[in-house]
């Protein structure tokens, strides 16, 4: 089964939607996860970890829990995601493939990045139609035509 390329970013910006969605979740997984593991630890008073008291040790830790899990969400979103559409996973890779290929071909020179010039979206991560993609195109031969003068 062959996906053109509407339908391509219509489940692209899907997948991205599953993908934010998820972080939430993980994010809160992972700090009631680190609050139920570092509120089990006996907490010594007169004792300090590297000069702090151990309870701010203890409370960075649990927050560092939860931003881990918002960082690891995307990833686990775009599991879910896969694991949901499995007959067209196979088929979206192939076309993601496609599409950063021309992306690769017609992307700006990276060294015509300058602070009055910066390099516009280096990747494609913002492209989310054909209209979007054309735009980008547009973008990325002024972005040249600035370097190049």
């Amino acid at each position: 089964e062959s996906l053109n390329w509407e339908e391509f970013f219509q489940l692209r910006k899907q997948r991205r939607l599953w993908e934010r969605l998820a972080a939430l979740p993980c994010a809160m997984l992972g700090l009631g996860g680190g609050a139920a593991v570092f509120a089990s630890l006996p907490i010594h008073p007169q004792q300090t970890f590297m000069g702090v008291d151990p309870i701010f040790v203890f409370g960075g830790a649990t927050m560092f829990c939860g931003l881990l899990g918002f960082v690891v969400g995307p990833s686990v979103g775009r599991i879910w995601y896969k694991i949901g559409n499995r007959q067209l996973a196979r088929t979206m890779d192939m076309k993601e493939a496609e599409f950063f290929k021309h992306v690769k071909s017609n992307r700006s020179d990276p060294s015509f990045s300058s602070a009055s010039n910066p390099l516009p979206d280096f990747y494609g991560e913002k492209i989310n139609s054909l209209k979007g993609y054309r735009k980008w195109l547009r973008k990325q031969r002024e972005h040249e035509r600035k370097g190049t003068f």
